[in-house]
């Protein structure tokens, strides 16, 4: 099933990333903001997700571990937040928990992959 994204969002959608469970979609946007969609009985529900940066540049990576219970987030100036998804994630409600702050890379990070066992994550 295609689902048309609306908005307006804040600058546009630089990544994606969808919950294990398929209802929740994580976008991520040029800047820096994090924005979710619940899909509920047809519904979609949009709500912002507060950035935890002080100074966040363009989310350019997203990924959920294997179980949902992480999202990896991707910035253009090579950092890497692990954000902890607390199980309620799948209401307007969501408010992430930095866990995490990795220094990444020089570069910005295009690419995000947790191990299957979700305990590791690598960026490119």
């Amino acid at each position: 099933k295609m689902v048309s994204l609306g908005g307006p969002f804040p600058g546009a959608i630089s990544s994606m990333a969808w919950h294990p469970l398929g209802q929740f979609l994580v976008l991520g946007l040029e800047a820096g903001n994090l924005h979710g969609l619940i899909l509920e009985g047809g519904n979609i529900t949009e709500q912002e997700i507060k950035h935890l940066l002080s100074d966040p540049s363009e989310v350019t990576a997203l990924q959920f571990s294997p179980a949902g219970n992480w999202l990896a987030v991707g910035h253009r100036d090579g950092q890497v937040q692990v954000l902890a998804v607390p199980s309620s994630s799948l209401s307007p409600t969501y408010s992430p928990i930095q866990y995490r702050l990795l220094p990444g890379n020089a570069s910005a990070i295009m690419a995000l992959q947790f191990t299957k066992d979700g305990t590791s994550v690598a960026s490119n």
